[in-house]
């Protein structure tokens, strides 16, 4: 489970590399997850739409949404589909 509170953001990485290094390399690792490996992945976006990046993703607009969010989350992740 991710909880995100946006794009990925790194001074210091964006200072050496182009503009969309870190947000490729997010999608590269999301992909290869959701895609090549036995791994259920998840993301809340807490007041940034995530579902951009990830295909099982809610986005809540406050911090005190998040426990119940988790609860449910988690429990979607043990559906039979």
């Amino acid at each position: 489970m991710v909880i995100s509170d946006g794009a990925p953001v790194d001074d210091s990485t964006l200072s050496v590399n182009h503009g969309a290094y870190l947000d490729q390399h997010l999608r590269q690792v999301i992909d290869w997850i959701e895609n090549r490996s036995p791994v259920e992945l998840c993301a809340i976006g807490i007041g940034h739409d995530v579902t951009r990046y990830y295909s099982r993703a809610v986005t809540i607009m406050d911090a005190e949404q998040l426990g119940g969010t988790m609860v449910e989350q988690l429990a979607g992740l043990f559906d039979i589909d």
